[in-house]
């Protein structure tokens, strides 16, 4: 709740990787990270919900797309996807 995740690198979900898990973001704002597979978030057997939330300016190294999600679901409420690599959420 609350948090700015920016600046972040990783090969799965620069800011966010979820496996197995349920992940609720509320009033964040995730910018500036670099991942090869879901820069913003990357999720597998999971449930993100993004409320409130301003995901843009993240970049995917390998595969297009800001939030990946492999074998789960992801809610955007209120959420502003912006300018993360061409397919937004994958």
């Amino acid at each position: 709740r609350n948090t700015v995740l920016t600046s972040n690198t990783a090969g799965f979900g620069g800011a966010v990787y979820g496996m197995f898990s349920s992940l609720t973001l509320v009033n964040c704002v995730i910018t500036g990270n670099e991942a090869g597979f879901g820069p913003a978030a990357y999720t597998t057997f999971s449930t993100l919900n993004l409320v409130n939330c301003t995901v843009v300016d993240n970049t995917p190294l390998d595969l297009a797309g800001g939030i990946h999600c492999l074998a789960s679901t992801a809610l955007a409420a209120n959420t502003i996807l912006w300018e993360n690599g061409g397919i937004e959420v994958m």
